[in-house]
């Protein structure tokens, strides 16, 4: 069944970024799962729909930004980063859309590795508000 209440991710400004969760009853042991979808709620209460491709997908926030790491494939994820309006926007106009992880360590600062399948490597990509 849902969670009654969403499990707040973070906090957007005004608003709080949920998403909601899943429980399952897994022999005798309770699990929670994220959905396919997140909601930026502001203070009335109104909730804005976010969707996202599968449970898998990672979303937080960094700066003044949403971001959302969509997995695509094994090794592979797209990022996108949303506005307050939740409109995809490039912050970071020379960041990969093809990342393996996006990790946020700090409204400040966060890493973000990128997978070249060509070349078969990996590159770590600091990222800072300032």
């Amino acid at each position: 069944r849902l969670l009654d209440i969403d499990p707040v991710v973070a906090k957007v400004g005004a608003s709080l970024l949920t998403r909601p969760e899943r429980t399952d009853l897994v022999r005798g042991d309770y699990r929670n799962h994220p959905l396919d979808y997140a909601f930026l709620m502001d203070q009335t209460g109104s909730k804005r729909k976010i969707p996202l491709n599968s449970e898998a997908d990672v979303i937080g926030v960094f700066g003044d930004y949403i971001y959302v790491c969509r997995n695509k494939s094994e090794f592979s994820s797209e990022l996108e980063f949303l506005n307050s309006n939740l409109e995809s926007v490039r912050p970071f106009p020379s960041l990969p859309k093809e990342v393996m992880t996006f990790t946020v360590r700090s409204e400040q600062v966060a890493a973000c590795i990128e997978f070249n399948p060509t070349k078969n490597t990996n590159e770590l990509i600091l990222l800072s508000k300032n």
